[in-house]
């Protein structure tokens, strides 16, 4: 697993991966042993910071050949509106992009209607019928 720190408009390997721990559980994603499973079973974690903390996430699963799929795009309430999510998205997309990956996966939560304007926003196309959008 890969954490890139993209503050800084660049991918820069990071360490922060005990920093990543607390964030998810922050977000009561459930306790600290069984978050890092999960995450150490990841491709890669994008991480926005504001000073020391991380303000904003997105974390990948992926074969790195035929797809990704995008999980937990996470930008704080005071932090939103300010390009934070969006420049995760296209950071992870274009790292993935340079690999060749064919496609590009992500589900939306149906009870969050501004989410589908903003994965259209960034190029990703909806499945007719569902909340599953691509991007390729």
């Amino acid at each position: 697993m890969t954490i890139f720190d993209i503050t800084e408009g660049k991918l820069n390997i990071s360490d922060n991966f005990e920093q990543i721990i607390q964030f998810y559980v922050a977000k009561n994603y459930g306790d600290p042993k069984f978050v890092k499973n999960f995450l150490s079973n990841s491709d890669c974690i994008f991480i926005y910071k504001a000073g020391k903390n991380i303000v904003g996430a997105i974390r990948t699963i992926s074969d790195k050949t035929r797809f990704v799929y995008l999980v937990d795009l996470f930008v704080g309430k005071k932090f939103r509106g300010q390009g934070i999510g969006t420049s995760l998205l296209k950071k992870a997309c274009a790292y993935y992009s340079n690999l060749k990956v064919c496609r590009i996966w992500i589900n939306t939560d149906p009870a969050d209607a501004n989410l589908p304007e903003f994965y259209t926003k960034a190029g990703f196309k909806k499945f007719a019928g569902s909340e599953v959008f691509y991007f390729s």
